[in-house]
């Protein structure tokens, strides 16, 4: 089987939109990556995707995640149909649900049954997305959302679904009705556990777990020295663990921020340390069951540029 490795997006900290081009075509024109992975961190992913869909032919795409609360998913279900299309089935389509800072605080949205809505929104994509005609009649009603009796104007092809999921709940469910499952600051210990929960979810549907391939974000930073390179993602994973669903997930493996976090802690979690460390990192984290590595460079919420030495190191390791 090859060897998939992704490398994350973030739109943030460009100048315009030649710099993202050139940094898309760069990566498949000058490394071994097979997946380009857009965020919506502050951005809009689908139209990013099919953006960069124009300037690549190789690596495939796909999103990490889309936020289910922002589109009625007859509506993503387009957009991913059109993606698809122009990709050339390159195309990956993956779902999240946000984070309350955004979703509730920022713009009030209702995220108290987050499982039973991303059930509802796979159920309502799988049946538009599953279309075999152009204009083909979609026709289901969940408890959360409801495409009745309208039109589908595109098929969408077979586009993969992939759940991001923090929680034991969303990861079963993955497997339960989705392609794949994506992680995020998954730490080795966590793989395990993941597998587990996807051979429960896939039960319930008369699956196997391998049915379910596992993603992880890893967040990186490339550089020589180790204890420089920790310094830099410390920073990174203290932010992610100021967010409650993080901080949730991971105090089940000893993260917890008001103790702070072990030098073995960092080193589980994420990498830190030059090109054959991070080589090696990844070698081990694909033994321990995941198939697609997304190195994340590390600190691009927290440096002035995000894409200074530190970044582009990471751009530039395969």
């Amino acid at each position: 089987m090859a060897k998939l490795t992704g490398l994350a997006f973030f739109q943030r900290g460009l100048e315009d939109a030649a710099e993202f081009a050139a940094l898309i075509q760069s990566l498949e024109r000058e490394s071994d990556f097979t997946h380009a992975v857009f965020t919506e961190a502050y951005t809009e992913a689908m139209t990013a995707v099919a953006a960069a869909a124009q300037v690549t032919q190789r690596v495939q795409l796909m999103t990490g995640i889309v936020n289910i609360y922002w589109r009625h998913p007859y509506a993503l279900a387009m957009a991913a149909a059109n993606v698809a299309a122009v990709s050339s089935q390159r195309f990956t389509l993956g779902l999240g649900t946000g984070h309350q800072p955004v979703n509730v605080a920022g713009l009030d949205f209702d995220m108290s049954k987050p499982i039973q809505r991303m059930r509802d929104y796979v159920g309502v994509l799988r049946a538009c997305l599953s279309v075999e005609t152009a204009d083909d009649f979609v026709d289901v009603v969940t408890p959360t959302y409801r495409a009745s009796q309208v039109r589908f104007g595109w098929p969408g092809g077979a586009v993969p679904l992939v759940i991001g999921a923090l929680g034991d709940h969303m990861v079963r469910l993955a497997g339960e009705v989705a392609d794949g499952v994506v992680l995020s600051l998954a730490p080795r210990g966590r793989i395990g556990d993941v597998k587990a929960l996807l051979n429960e979810g896939a039960a319930k549907s008369g699956r196997v777990a391998e049915q379910c391939t596992i993603s992880s974000f890893v967040n990186t930073v490339i550089r020589d020295s180790r204890d420089e390179a920790r310094a830099c993602l410390r920073q990174t994973i203290e932010g992610y663990l100021r967010l409650p669903y993080y901080a949730q997930a991971l105090s089940a493996y000893g993260y917890d921020l008001d103790k702070g976090l072990s030098d073995a802690q960092i080193d589980a979690i994420g990498i830190a340390g030059p090109r054959s460390y991070a080589l090696d990192w990844i070698a081990e984290y694909r033994q321990l069951g995941v198939a697609l590595p997304i190195l994340s460079p590390a600190g691009l919420f927290t440096l002035p540029k995000p894409f200074d030495t530190d970044a582009w190191a990471t751009y530039r390791l395969l």
